[in-house]
């Protein structure tokens, strides 16, 4: 079992500080992430691996923002065991798991996921997206 230690709120916030350093409004900064992201996994649709059990909060922010070339397909366990119920906090949660993650092709069934307060949830859930791995299928085979 993959354990993933949820980046806590604090940590987020203070991530949060440093991304609206230069004068961006919350808003300004989530549209060019979630745009920057939008090219990035157009390109290449693999890299959504890295965002690891993160993917389903940015998913989740395309498909509230019209964007459906990633598919519909939504794991609501995921999405609810690492939503933070703040799409700027995230958005940052996701960029920070991308960010720090070495393995970026891992996939798990079962995830311990360790809360602030140090309880323990299991989740049963899976990293994989099918509406993004058929892309990646026929991306490769230049359809």
């Amino acid at each position: 079992m993959n354990k993933v230690v949820k980046i806590s709120v604090e940590q987020l916030q203070s991530l949060s500080a440093s991304a609206l350093q230069n004068g961006l409004t919350s808003e300004e900064w989530l549209t060019r992430m979630r745009e920057e992201y939008r090219r990035i996994l157009s390109e290449n649709r693999i890299l959504y691996r890295a965002f690891g059990p993160y993917w389903w909060l940015l998913k989740k922010e395309f498909l509230d923002s019209g964007i459906t070339s990633f598919g519909y397909e939504m794991n609501d366990v995921m999405f609810e065991a690492f939503d933070y119920g703040d799409r700027m906090l995230n958005m940052l949660a996701a960029w920070a798991y991308s960010d720090a993650r070495e393995d970026q092709t891992s996939d798990a069934h079962y995830l311990s996921i360790i809360q602030e307060d140090g309880s323990v949830e299991t989740a049963r859930g899976h990293f994989m997206d099918g509406d993004m791995e058929s892309s990646i299928l026929l991306q490769s085979l230049g359809q």
